[in-house]
């Protein structure tokens, strides 16, 4: 393999509750860096004591390309959507990600930095984890499996991602 130069990428990560994900995280950024992709985060590998918007700006401003990890974190067992409208439905078991993962995306997308959407296949899909509304590419995968394995659909996915960070930042330079 050819010596490549190693480039930042930010993850907007669903802080782990579980050792599954935690160890799904740990096994995705051993992947990245098998890449020569460098994984940073807010809280992670980046530590601040400003608000978050400032230093997650800041972070996504340094990287050249973005990977949104979208994890369960709340499950809602019942509720309503259009609540009191005409178009009121109700809803069982939807499991969601942290509103971070949303915002992080919007703001990688507003400076153009290649993303990368993963998302764990109970996650319910809105916004940027839905591909009819955000036009990107989502990979599901499953946590089901303890190891916290990467699926090869994945890691096959990494060096072409790899190779559209290295055209943002090469046209970052310019």
């Amino acid at each position: 393999m050819q010596n490549k130069e190693q480039l930042s990428v930010y993850l907007s990560i669903t802080m782990p509750h579980l050792p599954r994900q935690e160890k799904f995280i740990a096994n995705l950024e051993k992947a990245l860096m098998k890449n020569n992709l460098i994984p940073k985060s807010l809280g992670r590998s980046e530590w601040s004591f400003e608000s978050p918007l400032i230093p997650v700006r800041k972070l996504i401003d340094e990287c050249a390309g973005t990977i949104v990890i979208a994890m369960t974190r709340i499950s809602i067992k019942e509720g309503i959507e259009y609540v009191g409208g005409s178009h009121e439905q109700r809803f069982f078991n939807r499991y969601f990600s942290t509103v971070w993962n949303q915002i992080e995306a919007a703001m990688a997308f507003q400076v153009n930095h290649p993303i990368l959407v993963l998302k764990e296949d109970i996650v319910n899909p809105e916004g940027i984890l839905d591909p009819a509304n955000s036009g990107l590419f989502v990979r599901t995968f499953s946590l089901k499996d303890e190891s916290g394995k990467i699926p090869d659909g994945i890691v096959n996915a990494l060096p072409a991602f790899r190779k559209r960070v290295e055209e943002y930042a090469r046209q970052k330079v310019k």
